[in-house]
């Protein structure tokens, strides 16, 4: 876990391994910090950070720590899969349970998949999502 000068982690907060927290960031109490979560300068976070995203703005989820996972040496099949999955999770406005359900049915459940799910599953908090994107754009 690194944690770079400025940032502020209220209370108790949960930090998942290799969570890079940048400058100026704000995690506010009881909050959880998915492994590999990359927290770009300035964010803030009053929800959970899904593991592998990066995070911007207001607990804003812009999308999979790609970098990260490369330097990790995950594969890119795994990869593959979690772009699938954060598609379908963070860049639609759709009830998160079913999202879920389509994930589960739609993506190769990898282990780093099923982890993204389990982490979804358990947050008391609520979890961070996507932009709100116009019709047709893709990220």
């Amino acid at each position: 876990v690194i944690v770079v000068n400025g940032a502020l982690v209220g209370g108790y907060v949960e930090v998942g391994d290799r969570a890079f927290i940048s400058g100026n960031c704000v995690i506010h109490q009881f909050c959880r910090v998915g492994t590999l979560v990359m927290m770009r300068g300035g964010s803030r976070a009053s929800r959970d950070i899904p593991p592998y995203s990066i995070l911007d703005g207001d607990h804003i989820v812009r999308g999979v720590n790609v970098v990260g996972l490369r330097r990790a040496g995950f594969s890119r099949e795994a990869i593959a899969a979690l772009r699938q999955a954060f598609r379908l999770l963070f860049y639609r406005r759709v009830n998160l349970s079913e999202a879920v359900k389509q994930v589960e049915a739609e993506v190769p459940l990898t282990p780093e998949v099923r982890h993204l799910l389990e982490f979804i599953r358990a947050s008391t908090r609520g979890v961070a999502m996507g932009p709100r994107q116009a019709a047709g754009d893709e990220l």
